[in-house]
């Protein structure tokens, strides 16, 4: 029979089993095989703090029902959001509503297939990023892709026969332009919104300081820009013209077809 460890050593047994979460193998390593797991076990048996194989492995049948009656619980919560979220109602006011964390409602709701779901037939999109073509003024019905833009002008300029360079570089520097015709650098763009002629604008003025080129703006005819930003484009030497516009311009015409704009108002008190 092997000899029982000191009362100082089964107290210690006993601490490293619950304060430093030892198990029976590592406190038998620790104390280099003296005692053993099996008298180790059953000191933690005796002091009450483990209960054993046997009964480690037979279900606690109080536990097993409340853990029945909380995922019951998760489950009902769960039908609660998804019903509320197809009805347009959000995560926090359901939470609010009814008293629940918040952050426990979405961590158990990321991870539900029924969420994920709900969330592909049922995509939002933030106000900056629907679709604006639906009032045909600032962004192309015509062209959704700036670059199916980009192919019609450059059939244009095949068609007036016109040496032309495609992409030139700009300064040597990691920008290019779509267009080089002769002295004119051709920009195209199917956005006319305040975002995309900001964009323009900037890029112009970069193109008007750092080449001997001059610069010209071509949209689509179905959008109408503001009328402000073609005073700018005007102000700085650059141009803007519509599809049709261009047409002419690479006939020679001087009359071409006048672009469709907003009216712009300026200050009236002279203040900028």
């Amino acid at each position: 029979m092997e000899r029982q460890p000191s009362a100082e050593k089964q107290a210690e047994i006993v601490r490293l089993y619950v304060a430093e979460k030892m198990g029976a193998k590592a406190i038998a390593t620790y104390f280099h095989g003296r005692p053993g797991r099996s008298v180790i076990r059953r000191i933690l048996i005796r002091h009450g703090v483990y209960r054993g194989e046997a009964a480690a492995q037979t279900p606690n049948e109080d536990r097993r029902q409340a853990i029945k009656l909380e995922e019951a619980e998760w489950r009902r919560r769960m039908a609660v959001c998804l019903r509320g979220l197809r009805h347009g109602a959000s995560i926090e006011n359901i939470s609010r509503e009814y008293g629940w964390n918040v952050r426990s409602i979405w961590n158990r709701l990321s991870v539900r297939p029924a969420y994920h779901s709900f969330r592909t037939r049922h995509k939002r999109k933030h106000p900056s990023e629907q679709d604006r073509r639906r009032n045909g003024l600032w962004l192309s019905k015509l062209y959704p892709k700036e670059l199916a833009f980009q192919d019609v002008i450059r059939a244009l300029l095949d068609e007036s026969c016109a040496p032309y360079s495609v992409e030139p570089s700009i300064a040597g520097l990691r920008v290019r332009g779509d267009f080089l015709i002769g002295t004119t650098l051709i920009e195209c763009k199917v956005d006319a919104s305040h975002i995309g002629m900001t964009k323009a604008l900037g890029q112009c003025w970069f193109y008007q300081t750092h080449t001997p080129y001059k610069c010209m703006l071509v949209v689509p005819d179905d959008v109408v820009p503001h009328e402000a930003w073609v005073i700018a484009l005007r102000r700085m030497g650059a141009t803007l013209h519509n599809e049709s516009g261009f047409r002419c311009w690479l006939r020679g015409d001087l009359s071409f077809d006048p672009i469709q704009l907003r009216p712009y108002s300026p200050n009236p008190s002279g203040v900028f």
